[in-house]
């Protein structure tokens, strides 16, 4: 797969994401090991889904991730080298990670009332109140999610 330049990948607007080196580079703060062992689990599925994985490293209080790939092809002239660096897959990964708080439809307002009350602001409310996505004041999203009961679902 071809690797990308500086340009494409910011063409991207990737909002947790920056590229260091070779890579695209992510960091989330964790409450505890329990809560980043969650986490990986969820990112592995992700990764499973897409046939791509990220590297990790886990500490107490967060969960590094970068997107490389191993075989990102760089030409010069006419000769090819596989080499690592940011490639498709790696960007398409990164679009897929953003972080999702499921609450019952009860707790969503109060969820979403606090967010805001903390300094954050509705991005997109357009499919509320099943899912409304929220932004922090650097821009990092995210999504309070209240999924119908199942029997409303039914109806």
């Amino acid at each position: 797969m071809d690797m990308l330049g500086t340009a494409q990948i910011a063409a991207a607007h990737l909002k947790d994401w920056c590229q260091l080196a070779q890579g695209l580079h992510a960091r989330y703060l964790i409450d505890d090991f329990e809560a980043g062992a969650r986490f990986l689990v969820d990112i592995g599925e992700v990764g499973t889904e897409l046939g791509h994985h990220p590297r990790v490293t886990m500490d107490a209080g967060h969960v590094d991730l970068k997107l490389v790939s191993d075989d990102a092809i760089y030409r010069e002239g006419e000769t090819e080298y596989i080499v690592q660096w940011v490639t498709q897959k790696d960007l398409d990964l990164a679009q897929r990670f953003h972080l999702e708080v499921y609450v019952t439809p009860e707790v969503a307002p109060q969820r979403i009332a606090a967010a805001v009350a903390a300094g954050g602001t509705v991005v997109d409310d357009g499919q509320a109140p099943s899912l409304v996505v929220i932004a922090d004041q650097d821009g990092n999203r995210g999504a309070v999610c209240a999924p119908a009961p199942a029997a409303s679902m039914r109806d």
